[in-house]
């Protein structure tokens, strides 16, 4: 699974790829999560706009993306899209945890507030 982290306009965002255990943890981590409406879900705004996790061209519990941001989750498929819940901001703060050696060390405390 490949993962960006969405917080730059006008240069590249930040991307690296999950190991095969961390990639069984994330979707250990989004079946957990409790399901809301899709439309109270949305993304708005400039700078900080969440993690963007793809699968390569396959599934994740049969997504095809799925965005996390400000304890939201929205994941897409061909048929629509489901939302969940991330109260405690769990699977965002996970998910920066796995790029440490991908971000750099400004932009990591950047993302940290902005998940607290």
């Amino acid at each position: 699974m490949r993962v960006e982290l969405d917080a730059f306009s006008g240069r590249p965002n930040p991307n690296w790829e999950l190991t095969d255990q961390q990639s069984a943890e994330f979707l250990g981590l989004l079946q957990s999560l409790q399901p809301i409406p899709a439309e109270s879900a949305a993304f708005e705004g400039l700078g900080y706009r969440g993690f963007v996790v793809t699968g390569h061209g396959e599934t994740m519990n049969g997504f095809e993306q799925v965005r996390v941001f400000r304890g939201k989750v929205v994941a897409t498929r061909r048929s629509g899209t489901a939302a969940f819940r991330d109260p405690q901001h769990s699977l965002e703060a996970w998910l920066l945890e796995t790029g440490r050696s991908h971000i750099e060390q400004g932009t990591m405390a950047y993302v940290r507030k902005e998940i607290e």
